[in-house]
């Protein structure tokens, strides 16, 4: 029998929120971008869009500000998206890094998730 792989969902990382209606924010996905969903993501301080996390960078997207809750392909306009923004617990496997991440940005993004009440656990054993 051929074995069935399933694509991510929402509840792979999302373990707990507080209420959807306060946890999670529509916003603007910046064209240019594309966000996979469970995505870590910034926010542009220009323009306040969103775009995948990026530590490499000093616009405002190497601060973690949540998480993706839909896959958005924003590459041609900006497309409305789903984030996680608050008083929730993900599961940190689960998440979408950038590709290359080192250890300590990755940590940095930990902290910064848990800065604004997205406290990221391991789940795992």
């Amino acid at each position: 029998m051929p074995v069935k792989i399933e694509s991510a969902v929402i509840s792979d990382a999302v373990k707990w929120e507080a209420n959807p209606n306060y946890s999670r924010s529509n916003v603007t996905i910046a064209s240019g971008s594309s966000i996979a969903l469970l995505e870590v993501v910034g926010q542009v301080t220009a323009s306040g869009k969103f775009e995948a996390l990026d530590p490499g960078v000093a616009t405002g997207i190497e601060t973690a500000a949540g998480v993706s809750l839909l896959n958005v392909d924003a590459s041609a306009v900006d497309k409305v998206g789903l984030i996680l923004n608050g008083d929730s617990m993900v599961d940190m496997d689960a998440l979408v890094w950038p590709v290359g991440i080192s250890a300590g940005d990755k940590t940095t993004a930990i902290d910064q998730l848990k800065a604004i009440n997205i406290k990221a656990v391991e789940t795992s054993a």
